[in-house]
């Protein structure tokens, strides 16, 4: 990852989750700095590590942007707005 990247980390054990993943992963435009992670896996886990101790417990998706860690539906509106180019389409839609 660069630091320019945001990055998602997703319930891997979660079939939901996963299937989400997989959503956006197709959906993302060649422009979208989005990585997605399970947090279980080698990637997912060393980003996780990094993280405060009150963020790790948290059972929830994790968006880092621009430093910033969001998560529960801080995290899909930050999803949605990544989708949606940044906002040039505008974000009424978001929420």
């Amino acid at each position: 990852t660069s630091p320019k990247t945001d990055i998602l980390l997703i319930d891997g054990h979660c079939g939901f989750c996963s299937r989400v993943g997989s959503f956006l992963k197709k959906r993302l435009s060649k422009s979208a700095k989005l990585e997605i992670f399970a947090q279980e896996e080698d990637e997912g886990l060393a980003i996780i590590s990094k993280l405060p101790d009150s963020i790790k417990e948290i059972d929830s998706v994790i968006l880092i942007r621009n430093d910033v860690v969001y998560y529960y539906s801080s995290a899909g509106k930050g999803v949605c707005y990544i989708l949606n180019g940044g906002g040039k389409y505008g974000t009424h839609w978001c929420g």
